[in-house]
């Protein structure tokens, strides 16, 4: 009897982490409403700066469509079309693990990006192609920045060449995010092993437009557990 209900854990715990691993698919049809071009480092990059949309499935919680979203890292490839071999990683986890090490802990990084998308009121699709780069740079500077004020022009991220109107802007959506004391967004990552990771925004009480509700990390484990315990109550009291 034993054995039955340690098999039953086992089975029910893979289970679990079978489907909170599972692949989830991208699928990117272009920007949103444009793009800017932009430069800087640390480290150096030169690319071009806005939001993606597209669609988003098999990712419970947070499958859309239309799906908006923001690059993560600052060299990494994709292209447009159906992008698979994505998973959905917690973001302080998922920042806490890159290699080389980010300047900021993973906490710090979230909670930054979430006090951002707090001020701009969500993901929502960008009005033209300068808010679409302001608030990528923005997105790139809360990521890379180090213990220094979030500004465009020093500390260890800075950039060197954009449009006038979209550093202009970029700096007023950090000053925003600066003066939000609580963060009402979680932020977690689609993680590629090979491709770009991307942004996954969504309101801790509920639910964001094109983002969906955030799933509660190791939830389906710990009802699988919950249940075998339960199991095996009622067996010893029979």
């Amino acid at each position: 009897m034993k054995q039955t209900i340690t098999r039953l854990v086992a089975m029910l715990a893979l289970s679990a982490a079978a489907c909170s691993a599972q692949a989830v698919t991208l699928n990117l049809s272009g920007y949103a409403n444009g793009w800017v071009a932009a430069s800087g480092g640390i480290p150096n990059f030169s690319t071009n700066a806005g939001a993606f949309t597209g669609a988003l499935s098999d990712a419970p919680g947070f499958n859309a469509n239309p799906f908006t979203t923001y690059c993560v890292q600052l060299t990494q490839n994709f292209g447009f079309g159906a992008l698979t071999g994505y998973t959905v990683e917690t973001g302080g986890s998922y920042f806490n693990s890159q290699v080389p090490a980010l300047p900021s802990t993973g906490a710090t990084i979230a909670n930054r990006l979430g006090k951002l998308f707090t001020s701009l009121g969500g993901v929502n699709v960008p009005a033209d192609a300068t808010q679409s780069a302001a608030i990528q740079l923005a997105v790139w500077e809360s990521i890379y920045e180090g213990a220094n004020a979030l500004s465009l022009t020093g500390g260890l991220f800075s950039i060197s060449s954009t449009t006038p109107a979209v550093f202009t802007a970029a700096a007023a959506i950090l000053a925003a995010a600066d003066k939000v004391v609580t963060s009402i967004y979680s932020v977690s990552i689609l993680q590629s092993l090979t491709q770009q990771d991307f942004l996954l925004v969504s309101n801790s009480g509920g639910t964001d437009a094109g983002n969906g509700t955030v799933p509660e990390p190791g939830s389906i484990a710990l009802i699988a557990l919950g249940l075998a315990g339960l199991l095996v109550s009622r067996r010893r009291r029979a």
